[in-house]
């Protein structure tokens, strides 16, 4: 059985038609009984790069015991030529910050998965502490676990102050002797995980891993 933070996170490969594109890392939120999945907006979307997929697919557990057994969940990103994602806004204009709403009846009757909620979400920078322990949970480069269709996990510290660049919160991260500059796609960082194996995430994208990843803060 999986440990339940492996289930919040998910492969995001995005298509044109039949075509595959490209694989990111998304994850599960939950708010109001209603389900979201949370990614970079640059996947699915991205002007600077003629990056125009017109749907994502994300593979979804069936059984807890036995994590070979996935189905493949096909979500089309427009609807009557309107894009059906919404963009991650703050008081400092966009954020590269995506999520799109997933159709619960669409899901499989027997769906593993794990949803952070609202009230797992931090308010302020200063909760962050220089020297803090993170993990990086997420599909790196395409890198992950292909039996069992899951996320790696990579360990890093907050090795500087957190700072504000290019209008973002920023921090300098420490992992396996290398620092990576880590720009934060929001403003809101989570808090306290109750039922899992962790107690606090960053949402971040990691210039060193080259493709968006969840940080969490043990």
């Amino acid at each position: 059985m999986a440990e339940s933070i492996l289930l919040t996170t998910t492969r995001v490969s995005t298509f044109v038609g039949t075509h595959l594109l490209t694989a990111a890392s998304g994850f599960f939120f939950e708010r109001e009984g209603r389900l979201f999945l949370v990614t970079s907006r640059h996947v699915l979307f991205d002007l600077p790069t003629a990056h125009h997929p017109d749907r994502i697919e994300i593979p979804i557990h069936l059984d807890a015991h036995d994590l070979t057994r996935i189905a493949i969940v096909s979500v089309d990103l427009y609807r009557a030529g309107q894009g059906v994602w919404r963009q991650g806004r703050d008081q400092g204009g966009e954020v590269d910050v995506a999520v799109i709403e997933i159709d619960r009846a669409r899901l499989p009757a027997s769906a593993q998965l794990r949803c952070f909620r609202p009230d797992h979400l931090l308010r302020a920078l200063e909760e962050l502490e220089v020297g803090t322990t993170l993990q990086i949970v997420g599909f790196p480069l395409g890198f992950y676990d292909t039996v069992h269709f899951l996320p790696v996990v990579r360990k890093a510290a907050l090795c500087g102050q957190a700072y504000t660049q290019l209008g973002l919160p920023s921090m300098l991260l420490q992992r396996s002797q290398v620092v990576a500059r880590c720009w934060m796609t929001g403003r809101r960082l989570p808090s306290t995980i109750s039922n899992t194996f962790v107690s606090r995430f960053v949402r971040a994208s990691i210039s060193v891993l080259g493709n968006p990843c969840m940080l969490i803060l043990p």
